[in-house]
């Protein structure tokens, strides 16, 4: 039951008739987002669940998707449990607004889980846009395998970074990264650059965004060659799941 169709809102509404069952219909009233309820409008402006009290109803052109719920008020507010389910239009904002509540956290918290942020697509799929928190100096002036990040437990590296530059004879760097079993990177290493010479100072990265991201448990570890060498430079990074 309802207003008869085309009745303004200045009209007494104690004359109802039945509803034409060829539009959609939706009831009236304003929306609560914090303690998410929802008041429809009634002829005296009382809520709709007095009981006798007449609703305001408004006509739409279109129709709802199959099994939405478009009565509101007193009746039952099932979750969305899923794309497919069956729910009120409260149902669905109050579902988006505690989505976008669990995704806002303070400054310096933990990062939540999900949540709702800027990211960047990565093969496809959407990826955190990493930001260093973490710095380590190149200073290396022996040939051999020098370990620059130690490892992070269970977690990764993200190098966001790095700028190196080196002298000497017949000398060359390269990054790696691998495990430990006794020495750095000496299980699995597998190179991340080739070899750099001597001479020509060589960035990438500006500490915002990721320019190697290194398996979990991994160290990021420096490769020189050569004679009397010196390599210096740094490498910025953070680490995460």
């Amino acid at each position: 039951m309802g207003l008869a169709p085309g009745t303004p809102p200045t009209t007494a509404v104690a004359t109802l008739s039945v509803l034409d069952p060829t539009r959609t219909w939706v009831q009236l009233g304003t929306v609560d987002p914090v303690a998410h309820t929802f008041t429809p409008l009634s002829g005296g402006g009382a809520s709709c669940t007095t009981s006798g009290a007449p609703c305001f109803v408004a006509a739409i052109s279109g129709a709802f998707a199959d099994g939405a719920l478009v009565t509101m008020g007193t009746t039952s507010d099932p979750a969305c449990s899923s794309p497919s389910a069956a729910c009120s239009l409260i149902a669905m904002q109050r579902a988006t607004w505690n989505a976008i509540q669990a995704g806002v956290a303070s400054s310096g918290s933990a990062f939540p889980n999900p949540a709702v942020g800027v990211g960047a697509a990565g093969s496809g799929n959407l990826a955190p846009i990493y930001q260093a928190d973490g710095q380590a100096a190149i200073n290396v002036s022996a040939a051999g395998t020098s370990l620059l990040i130690g490892t992070v437990a269970t977690k990764r590296l993200f190098i966001t970074g790095f700028d190196v530059t080196g002298t000497g004879t017949g000398t060359t760097a390269k990054f790696e990264y691998g495990t430990q079993a006794s020495t750095a990177c000496d299980t699995g290493a597998t190179p991340l650059t080739g070899p750099y010479p001597p001479g020509v100072p060589i960035a990438r990265g500006g500490g915002l965004g990721v320019v190697w991201t290194l398996p979990a448990s991994s160290q990021l570890c420096l490769v020189v060659t050569g004679s009397s060498p010196q390599y210096s430079g740094s490498v910025s990074f953070t680490s995460g799941p």
